[in-house]
């Protein structure tokens, strides 16, 4: 039904406008006949809009032989009804009210950044219209996002705004949604998907965007339907305790907040939601999600962990909360270990490589906005430069935001003279970070590569990948020298000053980031610092995990070093030392005298026990000689016992000498003595024992 000219045309029959769109009214139009209609109509596309009572009817019967049959064999359709099958549709001021949503829906003020009005982008128009009418519209679809209206407004020359439009190394966001271009039909796909699925992942290669995808543009469109979103999070070392802090900041009572994170720790996510008041829908987004697999660590606890936290994101039963991940397409592998989440990874988007329409819009969109112009040769040599380099959005936005500049102080035009000076979409970066690393001394210089690498994970067998760092952690490099300390934090602050690093604040907590990964490729000193000493620093990254699961676990002596890692720091100290934070330096003191004083109590062990066993053989040959004559003497009283009477046994008792007599005592009590003797010392043995065990302890 075509409403755009605010009528409802009633005939007899179906004509086709030049539009094509297929144009029906009756007053009393059968099902049958309808199916039999739209199957002659041979549209390529087709959008119905079903405004009646009860016409959910269709969509909840899932379009079965009595429905709708005529969809079957439909690639692009859009079904849209008034009502659920159990509503009424309720009649406006001048139309209904569905059908006055519709055109409100329709109109010049709902068009998108290209001037249309998807039939998305429609359905979600209505649906705010109608909240709160006592009628829920709903929608079936397959194949593309419709456009269904086209506005083509006049061209209107800008203002100048010298605002910079392009973001450099940083993600798009809400508040620069107004810039972000050439990624509507990846939001629309995850908007469709989240109508299917209540987790969607975001899967594509570095600097592909995904980021500014989630952030700039689909949290925006969410907002504006009522959706309610979860501060974002980043996995990061310890997955859990960021899932309970953005629960927990929708919370304000104590009592609530220890609440929620019993309940995550139950693994209760639903439980968590049905604390929340109110019916909007909920988004949490987890960002950088393969930090999980590159940042949690490998330890038993580690992977308990990860576990867990996979568990609670796929299993989430609640129709209010939905979940929506970002992904680097190079940890697909990895995901295969964990069944609930290769189940989930159905309702996937992958994102493609920028490119055609698309890229030409990202980059000269931005600038017509704020009232500047791009020389006409300069698009297309951007356009190149972006073909040999797939994925380089990052880089392309970090070129165009230094073109800004010198635009601004020439007739706010980009012009080819200044992208060549820049060294093009390729160099731009490089040619900037390598001019930054310049301006410092030989002593600063190597401070910058240390910080550099510290925020790098050096990957094995997978590619390195970028870890933020405690800034506490990065200033203790310097350890206890003064001077280096201030020569870190001058460093550290210059850095990010000129936007190689990024820093914020988390849990009272400041922490330091490299300001996007493209960082590692793009400027080839780096890349150069990241192929040196790889399995030194493989080695101080699982340093850093160690130490990170062993506070965890309150500094338990159990957590310390394994004796073979020591053994592999241990033949490598020299190079590993200058990589260490103080913190990492005395975790691995600590570790060391544990494990010394282990292998003394071993020592001290062995030996005493090898004098136990000394003991024990000289004590039973003692008791062999002993009980030999101890038995012949019984012997021979037997004997005389057997033999004689108790008189006569008296009387040779009588005869024995006073010698013999004296040999048989000195014998008994020997024995006996000795016996003593092994007592005691087994004794002692055990309280040894227990001792080294509560020295251990003691040590932890």
């Amino acid at each position: 039904m075509d409403l755009a000219d605010n009528s409802l045309i009633h005939c007899n029959e179906m004509r086709y406008e030049k539009s094509g769109v297929l144009t029906i009214s009756y007053p009393e139009l059968t099902l049958d006949r309808l199916n039999r209609l739209i199957r002659r109509s041979n549209l390529s596309s087709l959008v119905v809009l079903l405004d009646c009572c009860h016409s959910g009817y269709f969509l909840e019967r899932r379009l079965t032989e009595q429905t709708l049959t005529a969809f079957t064999g439909r690639q692009d359709y859009c079904l849209i009804t008034a009502s659920r099958r159990f509503e009424q549709a309720w009649e406006g001021e001048e139309y209904s009210v569905f059908t006055e949503a519709v055109l409100k829906g329709l109109s010049l003020n709902n068009q998108d950044e290209d001037g249309n009005v998807t039939g998305d982008r429609l359905f979600d128009s209505i649906a705010r219209e109608l909240r709160q009418s006592g009628q829920e519209p709903i929608r079936m679809g397959i194949g593309r996002s419709l456009t269904l209206v086209s506005y083509r407004s006049q061209i209107i020359e800008a203002e100048i705004n010298k605002t910079c439009p392009y973001q450099g190394l940083a993600a798009f966001t809400a508040e620069t949604k107004q810039f972000f271009f050439g990624r509507k039909t990846v939001v629309e796909q995850l908007r469709q998907k989240l109508e299917q699925s209540n987790f969607v992942a975001l899967i594509g290669a570095s600097g592909s965007g995904k980021s500014s995808v989630v952030r700039a543009g689909l949290i925006p469109w969410l907002e504006e339907l009522g959706w309610q979103i979860l501060p974002l999070i980043k996995p990061g070392f310890q997955p859990i305790a960021e899932l309970k802090r953005s629960f927990a900041s929708r919370f304000r009572r104590p009592q609530e907040i220890r609440q929620v994170h019993e309940l995550i720790d139950a693994e209760n996510l639903s439980a968590v939601v049905n604390l929340l008041h109110g019916s909007e829908r909920l988004l949490l987004v987890v960002d950088q999600f393969e930090e999980v697999f590159t940042v949690c660590g490998e330890q038993p606890e580690q992977e308990k962990e990860r576990r867990r936290f996979i568990q609670l994101l796929t299993q989430v039963e609640s129709q209010r909360l939905a979940v929506v991940i970002t992904m680097r397409a190079d940890f697909m592998e990895p995901c295969l270990n964990y069944t609930s989440l290769i189940q989930q990874l159905d309702h996937a988007v992958y994102i493609p490589p920028l490119e055609g329409e698309g890229l030409e819009e990202a980059i000269a969109k931005p600038a017509q906005l704020q009232g500047y112009t791009i020389d006409p040769g300069l698009l297309a040599l951007i356009l190149r430069d972006v073909a040999k380099e797939k994925n380089c959005l990052p880089l392309l936005q970090f070129t165009l935001q230094k073109l800004w500049e010198p635009a601004t102080d020439n007739k706010h035009r980009l012009t080819i003279e200044q992208y060549e000076r820049l060294g093009g979409v390729i160099g731009a970066l490089d040619r900037y970070a390598q001019q930054i690393c310049d301006r410092l001394t030989p002593q600063e210089q190597d401070w910058a590569r240390r910080l550099c690498l510290k925020l790098v994970r050096t990957g094995e067998g997978t590619r390195d990948t970028r870890q933020r760092q405690p800034k506490r952690e990065l200033l203790g490099l310097a350890g206890d020298d003064l001077q280096a300390q201030t020569t870190i934090q001058s460093v550290l602050t210059d850095l990010v000053d000129v936007r190689l690093l990024v820093t914020g604040e988390e849990a009272g907590e400041a922490w330091v980031d490299l300001a996007h990964e493209a960082l590692m490729e793009g400027w080839q000193q780096f890349a150069e610092w990241r192929q040196s000493d790889r399995e030194v620093r493989q080695l101080c990254d699982r340093i850093e995990v160690e130490m990170r699961e062993w506070a965890r676990n309150r500094q338990d002596s159990d957590f310390l070093m394994s004796s073979r890692l020591l053994v592999q720091i241990a033949r490598k100290w020299l190079e590993i030392k200058p990589y260490l934070s103080s913190s990492a330096h005395e975790f691995y003191q600590r570790s060391y005298e544990h494990e010394r004083e282990k292998i003394s109590y071993e020592t001290e062990i062995n030996v005493f026990k090898e004098q136990l066993q000394e003991l024990r053989v000289q004590l039973t040959a003692k008791l062999q000689v002993l009980e030999g004559r101890n038995s012949n003497a019984e012997d021979s009283e037997r004997s005389n016992v057997s033999r004689q009477s108790s008189e006569r046994a008296r009387l040779a008792t009588e005869q024995l000498s006073v010698e013999q007599l004296e040999l048989v005592e000195t014998n008994v009590q020997s024995i006996s003595d000795l016996k003593q003797e092994v007592e005691d010392f087994l004794e002692r043995a055990e309280r040894f024992e227990q001792r080294m065990y509560f020295a251990e302890i003691a040590a932890g």
